[in-house]
């Protein structure tokens, strides 16, 4: 009897040693969300986009009128070059300027007289013919009054001649003047639009090349996020779509 009992409990054993344990049961993975929302980090810029300063004449920094930061309104100045040779020259061509007008009053007052007296020599002429007609005159004193005329009338030509050139001459004068007060202009630098000065490079003493940036100048208005997204997520970008307001994120130094 107690082999037989035994012998059971032996055969239990090993039918429990032979069975498989079972497998906990798969759980199938959850499908994934739907992309709703694509975030990028953007760059704020003006809508107009950002300006570079600069300078259309080179000199050294006389003035420097703004800071950086400061809201400019159009045609405020931003700085100031030397111009102490181009104000030099600009006096030079106003004297010279006047010089010419005096020169070319002148000539006028010249030219006036000249027609008087050709007036008068045109008078003396028929005068003279009457006289001569009634024998009270010699055909010597006739010539000679006859001769006066065509002598003064190329004296006339040659006066109008040289108006027409002493005009010249002043209008090249005044295009010296208008050259330099253009040099002048292109001195100061002003802002182009209303706008915000964001970097200024300049320092007063310092010497500025012609047409090479000194600062960055961002015009009032309108503003756009530029931003670049990931090429996965490219498809789910279309032209039109709305955008979420943006939070400005301050980034460190």
């Amino acid at each position: 009897m107690q082999r037989i009992l035994l012998f059971s409990m032996l055969l239990l054993s090993l039918g429990a040693c032979g069975k498989k344990e079972t497998a906990p049961s798969a759980v199938a993975p959850e499908p994934p969300a739907p992309i709703t929302q694509v975030m990028g980090i953007a760059i704020i810029e003006p809508g107009q986009r950002l300006i570079n300063l600069a300078s259309e004449q080179s000199g050294l920094v006389k003035t420097l009128a703004v800071g950086v930061g400061e809201n400019l309104r159009a045609g405020q100045t931003i700085l100031l070059l030397d111009t102490e040779v181009e104000r030099a020259q600009l006096a030079q061509a106003n004297s010279r300027t006047a010089a010419q007008n005096d020169a070319l009053s002148a000539a006028r007052e010249n030219l006036g007289l000249l027609e008087v007296k050709l007036g008068k020599a045109r008078q003396d002429l028929a005068r003279d013919e009457a006289l001569y007609a009634g024998n009270a005159i010699t055909r010597q004193q006739l010539d000679n009054t006859r001769a006066l005329i065509p002598d003064l009338e190329q004296q006339i030509k040659i006066q109008q001649a040289n108006i027409r050139q002493q005009q010249s001459r002043l209008g090249e004068l005044q295009a010296d003047i208008r050259y330099y007060e253009t040099l002048n202009t292109q001195k100061v630098v002003k802002a182009p639009t209303n706008g915000v000065l964001l970097s200024l490079d300049a320092r007063q003493g310092e010497y500025l090349d012609a047409r090479t940036p000194f600062g960055i100048f961002a015009p009032a208005g309108p503003v756009i996020a530029l931003t670049e997204i990931d090429e996965l997520f490219a498809d789910k970008i279309k032209v039109g779509k709305r955008r979420k307001s943006a939070r400005r994120v301050p980034i460190p130094c």
